[in-house]
């Protein structure tokens, strides 16, 4: 068995570290810019999942997958908030919020946990369209993210404990299917004209 955090993240109670680790292996620039998670590093999203009927089926690879995702949102949206990536440089960081969301689409597509990775699917679509209002108002000029961290930040919380119940319960959760429902531009219980 091998420790926590283990450096290919195939084992272990911190996905963070698991990450970092596996991001580091990598090497390159984007392994030059990796950290290790604070001890206060917002860990809520694989504390939803502990325990959750589908991470007990696939094990620390959803909590991983789901953790590389939110890490993504952060890099590309808040990199002030980064948890694990830290980089001035705002073409790296874009670069590095990409291989986020591969490394976690791909942990659970090897493992043939579609279901999972349409659930991600739908959550990063979602969050691109919650702070996609934010970027046009900003402008090109802004090369932080997309506004004030704390602001960017709650944005897109409720998101990730509707995504954190999904991911946890399965794709026919009702959650999952308020993902969907989202996704499509339809909100559920809104009568529209």
């Amino acid at each position: 068995m091998r420790p926590a955090g283990a450096a290919d993240g195939s084992a272990g109670a911190d996905p963070l570290t698991a990450i970092a680790g596996l991001l580091r292996a990598e090497g390159g620039l984007l392994g030059e810019v990796v950290v290790d998670p604070g001890p206060a590093a917002d860990r809520r999203i694989a504390q939803a999942l502990a325990g959750a009927p589908r991470a007990d089926v696939i094990g620390p690879d959803l909590a991983l997958a789901a953790e590389a995702t939110r890490e993504a949102e952060l890099v590309h949206h808040v990199p002030e908030r980064a948890r694990i990536v830290r980089t001035d440089d705002r073409d790296l960081a874009l670069l590095a919020g990409d291989r986020l969301l591969a490394l976690g689409l791909e942990r659970l597509a090897a493992g043939g946990w579609t279901a999972e990775v349409a659930i991600l699917a739908d959550v990063v679509a979602l969050v691109a369209r919650l702070h996609a209002g934010a970027a046009w108002a900003l402008g090109p000029a802004h090369h932080a993210g997309t506004g004030a961290p704390a602001t960017a930040q709650v944005r897109t919380a409720a998101l990730w404990s509707v995504a954190a119940g999904a991911l946890g319960t399965g794709a026919e959760s009702a959650e999952a299917r308020l993902l969907r429902v989202a996704r499509a531009g339809r909100v559920p219980g809104v009568v529209t004209s």
